[in-house]
């Protein structure tokens, strides 16, 4: 079995989308959460096969959740770790990271 770690960044990012999604469906927002938890699920047996963003941070890499970006980095010994999870029309620089 594959490995997904979260971050306490993305973990934090998780949690404002979700308080931000609830204030119009609380279904809503759960159904978008778990969406990116089984998307980082899928991620995590083939970690390699996101967009590289190296310029943003090392090993990091992007699979879209739309409308947000999953960040990750594959991990030593298989799996991944999700770094953050930001929406797509965020500027995203390496000061995110």
């Amino acid at each position: 079995m594959t490995s997904v770690r979260i971050s306490r960044l993305a973990e934090a990012d998780l949690d404002e989308i979700w308080t931000y999604l609830s204030t119009v469906s609380t279904e809503a927002a759960d159904e978008l959460i778990l969406r990116i938890y089984q998307q980082a699920r899928l991620i995590a047996t083939q970690p390699r096969m996101g967009r590289e963003k190296f310029n943003l941070y090392p090993e990091l890499r992007s699979f879209p959740v739309a409308p947000y970006m999953l960040f990750y980095r594959p991990r030593d010994g298989g799996g991944i770790e999700v770094v953050r999870i930001i929406h797509g029309r965020r500027d995203i620089t390496p000061a995110l990271f």
